[in-house]
């Protein structure tokens, strides 16, 4: 469900938050190869604030762990904050 490619028609706008200390996202995953599309935009969060290049691991939770990493790209312009859109009498999903 959560790959926008396949679902457009429930998700249209998709950020992807990576970073590069992240050694599941960046490393195993491979989020540093992703590219932009039509509807998912991959963003890369410096996050050397919060953790240092051995972090791999507790970098991965980022959000959770340093939730102020992410309310910094949002102020500097880094990282765009979605758009809460209303719902049509159409939606399949409540």
């Amino acid at each position: 469900m959560e790959n926008p490619e396949t679902n457009k028609k429930y998700i249209n706008d998709h950020i992807a938050i990576w970073n590069s200390v992240d050694g599941v996202s960046g490393g195993l995953a491979g989020d540093d190869f992703y590219t932009n599309s039509s509807i998912t935009t991959n963003v890369r969060l410096n996050i050397s604030k919060y953790f240092n290049k051995n972090e791999k691991l507790d970098a991965h939770s980022f959000d959770v762990k340093a939730p102020n990493a992410i309310l910094d790209a949002i102020k500097s312009g880094e990282l765009k904050p979605l758009k809460l859109q209303e719902k049509s009498k159409n939606d399949v999903m409540n």
